[in-house]
């Protein structure tokens, strides 16, 4: 079996084995994505809307010190409108396939290779950023993937994967020559078929294959190495220091570059880092100073790496209660400042997704050529619902949705009350069970209607929930005024 095939058969053994995700709904959507399409932003935005977690992480992200916003970031269409499609596409798809590993670990030595893999891409990140490349984000994604596979190998081989850490920590075997002994191929060509089996873009594999972006293969081999000293049994010392910094100081063409500052700033300017690994300042000195003496390993601190404690910390700030003051602001602000309308349409979206969970939600206007009340945006956990879903024919007085639009006056309905008037393979994927619905109106005439639904295992809305949809509902209205 040639190295191609090799590397091929051990990626859809991890898959296979569940030690290597399969591909999520969320990654192909956001892969098939159209770059030059008018709908981009609202289409990623939809996508980004369906996991709250990749939500909460590309903001944290957008709003590091890495972008430096001048105010604030905090809806997933202000990331879009600062950062630009391209790039915030390259950071959602990291940031999930990042979430979706993390659910696998199994183990406490598992998070170290996590850490590794995130690691790597942060530093390939910041280095390209260094080099003024453009393609910053993508390195993000490159590196992550460049060493994801870690993850599943270990689980899967682990006999294979001992005996490949043997021989590089006792035996003193390049890493290269390792592994090519211990699985029969070159981590480079796992790399890129884990890359084919997730049929990631073309630009993300280039890299990691150092096809046509020699300076960006180089930047990844370098933060692999740095990670590896931080997070890998070997640890690093004065002599290894000095060879990255020699490294880097070739692939950025400059005189001087100082690792470990380096090292250092790069953890305070991800804020991902310390919710993501409970990793304190602290921490990161401690590790910093172990790495630079040489004689005791870094990864010793990591061994407290847990993930639950510091994402609960995180919770506090993302409850609903908290975030829905923050999103009615934000679209005051937008309206007050003339900001593009989809923009202020997708905050509202985005508030209504985060702070009333569980739920699917449409904005829906009304087609006087067709004669039908059709949906515009959508946001719900279900991949398989799009906004065009929404349809219903103005005619349908039977409907309670018709009702709402015709009487300019809000409704809410239950399985026991009969058909609303939806597609019914809509109403089938949703398995709704209740719903609210509150005219658009513009200048005293309804436009459209505002929808959300619940199926039975999410519960009713609460009292709460429903005059939060109530204030959404009435801002669009004003915006739409102002329109």
């Amino acid at each position: 079996m040639d190295e191609a095939s090799k590397a091929s058969f051990l990626a859809n053994q991890m898959i296979s084995n569940g030690t290597l995700p399969a591909i999520s709904e969320n990654i192909k959507a956001i892969c098939d994505l159209n770059d030059d399409s008018g709908t981009g932003v609202i289409d990623l935005a939809e996508i980004i809307m369906r996991d709250c977690g990749l939500t909460t992480t590309l903001l944290s992200t957008a709003n590091s010190t890495f972008y430096s916003p001048r105010t604030p970031i905090t809806t997933v269409s202000g990331a879009s409108s600062f950062l630009g499609l391209r790039k915030v596409k390259s950071l959602a798809l990291g940031l999930e396939i990042l979430n979706q590993h993390k659910d696998f670990l199994r183990k406490r030595d598992l998070i170290k290779l996590y850490a590794n893999s995130y690691f790597t891409a942060t530093f390939s990140r910041a280095l390209a950023n260094r080099e003024s490349s453009s393609r910053a984000e993508e390195m993000f994604v490159a590196g992550l993937l460049y060493q994801l596979p870690r993850l599943g190998l270990a689980n899967t081989l682990p006999d294979d994967y001992h005996k490949m850490n043997t021989l590089i920590n006792d035996l003193n075997y390049p890493e290269s020559k390792a592994f090519k002994e211990a699985f029969g191929t070159t981590y480079q060509a796992l790399s890129l078929a884990v890359c084919e089996t997730y049929n990631l873009p073309e630009n993300i594999s280039e890299i990691i294959m150092g096809q046509n972006q020699d300076t960006l293969s180089e930047i990844i081999r370098e933060s692999t190495a740095i990670a590896n000293m931080l997070f890998c049994e070997k640890g690093g010392g004065q002599k290894e220091i000095k060879t990255i910094e020699t490294n880097i100081c070739g692939i950025l063409d400059i005189e001087n570059f100082d690792l470990t500052a380096f090292i250092e700033k790069t953890f305070k300017d991800d804020k991902n880092i310390q919710s993501y690994f409970n990793l304190e300042r602290d921490d990161i000195h401690i590790m910093i100073k172990l790495l630079e003496w040489g004689k005791s390993n870094p990864a010793g601190i990591a061994m407290q790496l847990d993930f639950r404690s510091a994402e609960e910390k995180a919770e506090i700030f993302n409850r609903p209660e908290v975030l829905i003051g923050k999103y009615i602001t934000d679209m005051m602000v937008a309206l007050k400042e003339g900001k593009e309308l989809n923009l202020i349409l997708l905050t509202a979206q985005e508030a209504l997704r985060r702070c009333i969970p569980n739920s699917y939600t449409f904005m829906t206007f009304i087609d006087l050529d067709t004669h039908l009340l059709e949906g515009k945006f959508y946001s719900g956990e279900h991949p398989k619902i799009n906004a065009e879903d929404f349809s219903v024919n103005l005619v349908k007085l039977d409907s309670p949705l018709i009702t709402c639009v015709r009487t300019a006056k809000p409704g809410s309905w239950k399985h026991a009350d009969g058909s609303t008037g939806l597609p019914k393979q809509l109403t089938y994927k949703m398995k709704l069970k209740n719903a609210l619905f509150r005219p658009i109106i513009a200048f005293n005439k309804v436009i459209g209607l505002y929808f959300i639904g619940r199926d039975k295992s999410a519960g009713e809305f609460s009292n709460q929930e429903q005059i939060w949809f109530e204030e959404i509902s009435d801002h669009i209205n004003k915006t739409f005024e102002k329109f």
